[in-house]
């Protein structure tokens, strides 16, 4: 399997499970693909990975005053109701409180979307159904995806995923001699490893910080 890498440094979280299973000798089967995946997304969740994030927006369907977020939305922002046409609006309904953390914020009319929605479950379900727009524009922000929908991590993170999964797999299978010495040595690896990713998604998160990612996102939350 070659590396799925792209022009702007980012490689397919794909390449950190293939390392994974190279390093543990597994790499001749698939059995332990779907658990490999889940725990390679934990590991990024548990650095935080603020590399990978950006602000997106789309269009969405609402029926029966119901919307489906897209897979990769992590964490909502705001939303305009919006025409067939595409032409947004209104009010912004946003997440305010989540915005004024970063310090940014939205000019004009605008509301909590606690007022008109409830999030759950990867859905915005609106209180007034009979009142609910037919199609709305959101803003949120979640993972870099290739075009066919994989997740997308900087080239440093790769190895320290690719370790996660070593210490995770050999701890679960430590009672099995090739693996009963060698999950200590890839945790170790891992904590190395998983700091200086933090440390410099810190460094890019202090130059480019997420206030500013937002700033400069502005135009696609405020085109909405």
């Amino acid at each position: 399997m070659e590396s799925q890498q792209d022009n702007n440094g980012y490689r397919n979280l794909s390449d950190a499970i293939f390392e994974a299973k190279r390093k543990l000798g597994i790499s001749q089967t698939t059995i332990h693909d779907k658990d490999l995946s889940i725990m390679a997304q934990r590991a990024l969740l548990r650095m935080n990975n603020l590399s990978s994030l950006q602000i997106n927006n789309m269009e969405l369907d609402v029926v029966e005053g119901i919307a489906t977020l897209p897979s990769d939305c992590l964490k909502f922002i705001s939303l305009r109701y919006c025409g067939t046409d595409g032409v947004a609006f209104g009010a912004y309904v946003s997440d305010f409180a989540y915005l004024n953390e970063c310090g940014c914020g939205i000019n004009g009319i605008n509301q909590s979307y606690n007022g008109i929605a409830m999030i759950n479950d990867n859905t915005i379900t609106f209180k007034d159904i009979e009142n609910a727009p037919d199609r709305i524009r959101i803003a949120y922000r979640g993972r870099t995806v290739s075009e066919d929908g994989f997740i997308l991590i900087r080239n440093h993170v790769v190895e320290a995923v690719s370790m996660y999964l070593c210490w995770q797999f050999a701890e679960e299978n430590s009672h099995l001699p090739t693996y009963g010495n060698k999950y200590q040595y890839y945790e170790r690896q891992w904590i190395a490893l998983s700091n200086r990713v933090i440390s410099l998604d810190a460094r890019e998160s202090f130059n480019n910080n997420f206030a500013a990612m937002v700033s400069i996102s502005h135009p696609r939350i405020i085109s909405l």
